[in-house]
């Protein structure tokens, strides 16, 4: 039997930082590639709406590229039809190497709350750090993790913040542009309508007792958000959900407890706003208010721009992201730089980008 080592000489060999060889756990993001409606029917017949290609590469390569900047390690793809092809290019995809990428898929899935009650059973998110939910395929040159230091912060304070939704401000009107009653200093969401004012709904009402005792008095301050109406002359425009959520693990768990809870925002969220059993609230994060500096630092009213963040709901927005990267509006996501597909393009007079290899252009 060999000697024993003095406590001296085990001193002596035992790392000296231990609390600097802890690992962090890996940040997590989960994708919903299914969108849960028909509005791509036509053009899914044969393939899933997350590889439709924008600038010849699958939406499924832009969206991972933008959690990449994001400091995501972590991916969980939850899909439905067609995950086998969804498997197939993640086998082949170059970020199998920079991410841990997971495809889960269920055919029983037939919503939104569906997928994150099936996500709660299977254990995969960590109890103990928040995680990015992505609705629906993402562009965005903005650093997400961001939005999860500002949740972090929100509930070292008050741990009943249980999401963050990452809100925008400008950009085009959209029919589903929602209305939002927020107050601005603590960020907290007080009211969620799904739909715009409109010619056929000129009105929204809100809850008398969101403004009558005993209702906090710390709540002082109302603003109401709403998308960029038709009429706007406004240079800033209205807000817009980023589709975008900053979630601890109550939220599949709530999904779990609450099985009407299909649709995120109609019901989940409305379902937490309105149920003061549960004592659960939900912030908003205006991008790019985290860079301002001064005494309004941490207010949502405060927001610089720069940061491009839009997902594709519907045929309509993937024309229109499809021309802003052509427009090098997501810069540096650009079909000559960061390409997500690996080919390689030239930019041209006219704006015009022309592939580097195997290309003959006639006279």
């Amino acid at each position: 039997m060999p000697p024993r080592k003095s406590q001296a000489q085990a001193a002596r060999h035992e790392p000296k930082n231990k609390p600097d060889q802890v690992e962090e756990a890996p940040l997590q993001a989960v994708i919903l590639a299914d969108s849960y409606n028909r509005r791509f029917e036509v053009l899914c017949q044969d393939q899933p709406r997350v590889l439709l290609p924008l600038c010849s590469t699958p939406l499924l390569a832009w969206t991972l590229e933008s959690l990449s900047l994001s400091k995501v390690k972590q991916v969980f793809i939850f899909c439905g039809v067609h995950s086998d092809k969804i498997r197939a290019f993640i086998e082949t995809s170059p970020y199998r190497s920079t991410l841990d990428i997971h495809c889960l898929s269920s055919l029983t899935a037939m919503s939104a709350g569906d997928a994150l009650r099936e996500l709660d059973d299977m254990h995969l998110l960590n109890a103990d750090n928040p995680f990015i939910l992505v609705h629906s395929p993402l562009v965005s040159n903005y650093d997400l993790s961001k939005i999860i230091d500002a949740h972090k912060k929100r509930r070292e304070e008050d741990k009943n913040f249980i999401m963050t939704m990452g809100v925008g401000r400008g950009g085009r009107r959209h029919p589903e542009s929602p209305i939002m009653l927020v107050h601005p200093p603590s960020s907290r969401l007080l009211y969620y309508a799904p739909h715009p004012l409109s010619p056929s709904q000129p009105n929204v009402s809100f809850p008398s007792s969101l403004f009558l005792d005993p209702y906090p008095a710390n709540i002082d301050t109302y603003e109401i958000w709403s998308g960029t109406p038709a009429s706007s002359s406004s240079t800033r425009g209205g807000y817009r959900d980023l589709g975008v959520d900053i979630c601890e693990a109550d939220v599949p768990a709530l999904c779990t407890e609450n099985f009407d809870y299909h649709d995120l925002r109609r019901h989940f969220v409305n379902g937490v706003l309105t149920s003061e059993l549960l004592g659960k609230k939900i912030a908003v994060h205006l991008v790019g208010s985290e860079d301002d500096d001064g005494e309004g630092k941490g207010d949502v009213r405060n927001s610089s721009g720069g940061k491009y963040v839009e997902r594709v709901r519907d045929t309509r927005t993937f024309g229109e992201i499809t021309r802003d990267v052509l427009r090098r509006w997501a810069f540096p996501l650009a079909p000559d730089l960061n390409e997500p597909g690996g080919v390689e393009y030239e930019l041209r007079v006219g704006n015009v980008y022309i592939a580097r290899d195997n290309v003959v252009l006639s006279r």
